[in-house]
């Protein structure tokens, strides 16, 4: 632009030092100036779209995460769609429990729906050649039986502190393997029977 401004200056010294009469604006250069300021304009807006674009393109989760796989490397194109890694929510964990039918009618599932009153569920695992426990509740049933085994699954959730160990607040890992032991139905008016002896 600085030398379409240079052109445009001398032209019109050259004319007011010789030209004679009216002059032309393209005998100025004004219609090339005119059309570098054009092309700047132009090159303005495109360099504020793509430094939107820029500020779009930082990858940001909703929720504090674990990286298990990453797909994708720097200078690397993406496309809408495309898988970019795997992620794991360090703030709320699931464990899914398969149960049996058999195993379903120990339990009152109704509790399920009474955040005041859920099914407590223990786990337990080795880790590090030590045997540590977690607590939680159960918050859902997927409610679909899983027509090969005939199981159905319930849903325990991890959250805040029942992410951490009882005994020394270890986090708890994930695809970590556990044993679950669930609060079952409770029976009133339950007496012991013994043999008597003589």
């Amino acid at each position: 632009m600085s030398e379409e401004r240079t052109e445009t200056e001398l032209a019109t010294s050259e004319w007011q030092m010789l030209g004679k009469g009216e002059t032309s604006d393209l005998a100025l250069h004004k219609p090339q100036m005119l059309k570098v300021i054009v092309q700047l304009e132009s090159v303005k807006v495109n360099l504020k779209r793509k430094k939107l674009d820029l500020e779009r393109t930082v990858i940001k989760a909703s929720f504090n995460v674990l990286l298990a796989r990453k797909g994708v490397d720097f200078g690397q194109y993406l496309n809408s769609g495309l898988n970019i890694g795997k992620f794991y929510s360090t703030e709320i964990m699931e464990v899914r429990l398969p149960l049996s039918n058999k195993e379903l009618g120990q339990l009152n599932l109704n509790r399920t729906n009474d955040a005041d009153n859920s099914l407590q569920v223990t786990f337990s695992a080795s880790y590090a050649d030590k045997r540590h426990t977690w607590q939680s509740t159960i918050v859902r049933t997927e409610g679909l039986i899983d027509p090969q085994g005939r199981i159905i699954y319930l849903t325990v959730e991890l959250k805040g502190k029942q992410l951490y160990l009882i005994d020394d607040g270890t986090l708890i890992n994930i695809s970590q393997f556990v044993k679950a032991v669930i609060e079952g139905r409770t029976f009133n008016n339950i007496f012991s029977l013994t043999k008597g002896g003589s």
